[in-house]
């Protein structure tokens, strides 16, 4: 049994251990060529990492050796294998790379597999916090999956896999080009119909890049790429932690609209009146009918903080701040009265919305989680 071993069963030590172990097959005499092997790898492939952690596999007739060791034993006298090796790994690799040791949020992980002989270092994803504007209507927020072939590529989507030809997340997506990545996720705080243009601030979202080659990524030039195809706008960029992302899905944001509202009847100031009527006004609104097929049918409350309207040639534009998740589209036609009230029941007259613009979210808050006041202990009276 090797000395490794010895001392982590806390037997007496004896002087003509070697490499050859019974308990770890010879595994803590490798790990410093395992960890020579999975740096040469990482350097072969370009890899950048600030920090990493250790993750570790060995034979079934190690941890089978550990389970008879701890019966006899108990628990006090034993070390499991993967924490010494984790431990040792850890230390031997530090030194190897030059790479700080990290157990919380590391820029890599330090793949150990003693059962098939395989060593490497695998990037972890790096989250980046921003807030998108989307500047043309016609863009899906994420990649919408062909509903024939489910993104394989077809006759209905016209071999892109994809219901439409592009969407925010490919956009931004594409700004991270150069960092290597193997894929991402775009997580957003909601998000907004297709044909809904978003502009006055954008929209928070946090884009997951999966596996990037390179951490080290100018945010700045992702922005000016991203910015100069003229589909999106983003800003405020900046790195942050994969708790951001319950942070984003966990808020509720209300939000500013402004719609262009279509009538069949000439409108009149009357009728921008009543449209201003609701402001203050709680409304019901049950699960539209163009979204049944995606939303559970049940009956919402929302408020409508504030209306403006003002009559536009044949319709009415009108600004809206609305509870988070409202309906607006809903509130302007009424849906067959399944929002009520609405522009169409507070007028008497039949509307539709033409044009829907998020003009803003009230999402201030998180600007106190990106860069929190550092506040000072008050001195005693």
């Amino acid at each position: 049994m090797c000395l490794t071993c010895q001392s982590r069963y806390s037997l007496k030590k004896s002087p003509d251990a070697g490499a050859s172990c019974t308990a770890c097959m010879g595994i803590f005499a490798g790990i410093g060529g395992a960890c020579k092997a999975a740096m040469d790898g990482a350097r072969q492939a370009g890899l950048e990492f600030g920090s990493f952690s250790v993750s570790s596999t060995v034979p079934q007739q190690c941890d089978a050796f550990d389970f008879s060791m701890l019966k006899k034993y108990g628990y006090a006298k034993i070390t499991p294998i993967k924490n010494a090796i984790n431990r040792e790994a850890g230390k031997t690799f530090a030194r190897v790379s030059g790479v700080k040791q990290q157990g919380k949020n590391p820029e890599a992980v330090l793949r150990l597999d003693f059962r098939n002989s395989a060593f490497s270092v695998v990037k972890t994803p790096a989250f980046v916090f921003g807030r998108y504007e989307k500047l043309e209507a016609g863009l899906s927020q994420t990649k919408w999956l062909c509903a024939w072939c489910n993104g394989r590529g077809c006759g209905h989507c016209g071999m892109r896999g994809t219901r439409f030809e592009d969407s925010v997340h490919q956009q931004i997506e594409a700004g991270f080009a150069e960092a290597g990545i193997s894929g991402s996720k775009l997580h957003g705080s909601g998000r907004e119909d297709v044909d809904v243009r978003n502009i006055g601030g954008g929209r928070p979202f946090v884009i997951e890049l999966e596996r990037p080659a390179k951490r080290r990524i100018d945010l700045g030039k992702v922005m000016r790429k991203v910015n100069l195809a003229g589909k999106v706008r983003i800003h405020d960029l900046a790195f942050v932690g994969a708790g951001m992302v319950e942070v984003l899905k966990n808020s509720r944001f209300d939000k500013n609209y402004h719609a262009t509202v279509g009538m069949d009847a000439k409108p009149t100031a009357i009728d921008a009146q009543k449209i201003e009527s609701l402001s203050g006004k709680e409304i019901s609104q049950q699960t539209p009918t163009r979204v049944m097929k995606r939303r559970a049918d049940k009956v919402r409350k929302k408020k409508i903080f504030a209306v403006l309207a003002r009559v536009a040639g044949a319709g009415i534009e009108s600004d809206i701040f609305a509870e988070c998740g409202t309906y607006i589209k809903e509130l302007v036609s009424s849906d067959n009265g399944r929002t009520s009230p609405s522009f169409a029941s507070a007028m008497g007259k039949a509307a539709a919305c033409k044009e829907l613009v998020m003009t803003g979210v009230q999402d201030n808050y998180l600007y106190s989680i990106l860069a929190p006041r550092k506040w000072k202990r008050a001195k005693p009276a």
